[in-house]
């Protein structure tokens, strides 16, 4: 089956340029043809072979922004929260900010129907993009329980690293993170636009699952914290 679909588009041009060609149907309606092959191939391909991998993941992803804006509407978030989306926020109001004045701008100045459609269209879906992520720092905050702390970055990531063995936690301030999670040696770091204030130092190393980089045995944690001395004050709770 898949030796010809691939086949099927150049069939159906070739099949348009020759009844265009001998005046059989106009060029408005080949294009419409080929145009409906198109999807029919790549509606058969998806339900043939499913979509590409990161189709998916990017699709799953933009599912769960959308349901962390769903949560944070609702108000919804988790006890015993660690906030970190404090320095991200003045950035992301600003984009907000800046995605509505582009939408009044294209409202204005475009003078062309479809184009200013399109724009439009592209413009809300990237505040409404904005929108979730920034609500998503909100309603995925880090969060701590009896035996773990739950590191999160917005939806992008969600790491759980055991406490059992939680030997002190302590403010430290970091500002050279060149990524959002980094693993150096046992270190393990999770910053907010390249900064941790808090390290916590395990008295043995546990093992964690970072997802796609794999399972790494983590001896020291550094994460950031609007408010650092709240965090200690729930993160030592586990040594009690």
């Amino acid at each position: 089956m898949r030796r010809w679909l691939r086949w099927l588009p150049f069939a159906v041009a070739a099949a348009d340029a020759l009844l265009a060609a001998t005046d059989a149907i106009d060029l408005r309606t080949a294009a419409i043809a080929l145009l409906a092959a198109e999807a029919v191939l790549a509606a058969l391909v998806l339900t043939t072979i499913g979509p590409p991998p990161i189709v998916s993941a990017v699709v799953r992803l933009e599912l769960r922004l959308y349901h962390a804006l769903f949560d944070a509407v609702r108000g919804r978030r988790p006890r015993a929260a660690i906030a970190y989306g404090g320095r991200l926020r003045g950035l992301l109001v600003g984009m907000t900010a800046v995605s509505v004045v582009e939408l009044f701008v294209v409202e204005v100045v475009v003078p062309w129907p479809a184009a200013r459609w399109a724009l439009l269209i592209l413009g809300a879906y990237g505040l409404l993009w904005v929108a979730a992520f920034l609500a998503a720092t909100v309603s995925r905050p880090h969060t701590v329980t009896d035996d773990a702390v739950r590191l999160r970055f917005a939806v992008f990531h969600d790491i759980e690293v055991p406490l059992r063995h939680l030997e002190d936690a302590r403010r430290a301030l970091r500002g050279s993170h060149r990524r959002t999670v980094e693993v150096d040696g046992e270190e393990l770091s999770v910053s907010v636009l390249g900064t941790t204030n808090v390290l916590l130092l395990l008295s043995e190393p546990s093992e964690v699952d970072l997802g796609r980089p794999g399972r790494h045995r983590i001896s020291r944690i550094r994460l950031y914290a609007d408010d650092p001395p709240h965090a200690l004050e729930l993160l030592r709770r586990t040594k009690i």
